[in-house]
């Protein structure tokens, strides 16, 4: 998901699990924070989405597609 143009090195990426990412993706907007990229499959079964928070952070959540 990330890329060389989007990423800034170095950087570590924190992945955080959740039930409904469509939902917590909204609640990111509604909370002062922005999503970068996603929710997307980059590999199939699993959802992910990059957000920044508030003070522009980078996290990304990733959801277990369910079937």
């Amino acid at each position: 998901i990330f890329t060389l143009g989007r990423a800034k090195l170095p950087f570590v990426a924190v992945y955080i699990a959740v039930e409904d990412i469509h939902d917590k993706a909204r609640l990111v907007g509604e909370h002062g924070g922005y999503v970068v990229q996603g929710p997307e499959e980059p590999v199939p079964g699993s959802l992910v989405c990059l957000f920044n928070e508030p003070s522009g952070v980078t996290f990304a959540m990733v959801q277990e597609k369910k079937s």
